[in-house]
């Protein structure tokens, strides 16, 4: 009834219910909020930049660990939790208060969906669909001009098969990134 963690629970009329509890119970731990409030949302609403000016972290937990587990959710049966969790990886390397602010914004959000997962619900059509969105350079204007995350775009997409997610992402991209692909299709 589970595989790496990850919990498998056939329900009536043959959709699978994946969850994993324990590896929420587990991050919950080990950053020292099992007691915490719940929040109802992944993320704020403001973007989380780089914030160079803002103090250092000073948690007992460690950042890059806590992002690996949360990676590992949002890769397997979280993908409501995808896009904030990328956007605190984005600065694993130099983590600040702010950014271990967003961190436990996600782990409010999850214990209070701890017991959440994804359903698998097989329509029986071998149909592929994607379905795909982007902001392309939402960012721009929200951090200093110089910062480089001012001119970023995400993207975003979750492919099904059968209705079946089984493959998604939310991905930044860079300005050259960006400039590259617009030199390609003009």
């Amino acid at each position: 009834s589970a595989f790496l963690g990850i919990k498998i629970d056939k329900t009536e009329g043959g959709k699978y219910y994946l969850s994993q509890p324990g590896l929420i119970e587990k991050v919950l731990s080990a950053a020292g909020m099992t007691d915490c409030n719940p929040n109802t949302t992944p993320s704020a609403l403001e973007p989380l930049g780089p914030n160079v000016e803002d103090e250092k972290i000073n948690e007992s937990w460690e950042y890059p660990s806590i992002i690996g587990m949360l990676m590992y959710l949002a890769n397997n049966t979280r993908p409501d939790i995808a896009h904030a969790v990328h956007a605190c990886a984005r600065y694993t390397h130099n983590p600040r208060k702010s950014h271990a602010t967003a961190v436990k914004h996600i782990l409010r959000y999850l214990k209070g969906t701890k017991t959440k997962g994804m359903i698998l619900d097989p329509n029986g059509k071998h149909e592929i669909d994607c379905f795909v969105d982007s902001d392309f350079a939402g960012t721009y204007g929200q951090f200093h001009d110089q910062n480089p995350s001012s001119t970023k775009s995400r993207t975003g997409y979750v492919i099904l098969y059968q209705g079946c997610p089984i493959l998604w992402a939310s991905k930044m991209q860079t300005q050259c990134a960006l400039s590259t692909m617009e030199s390609e299709y003009l």
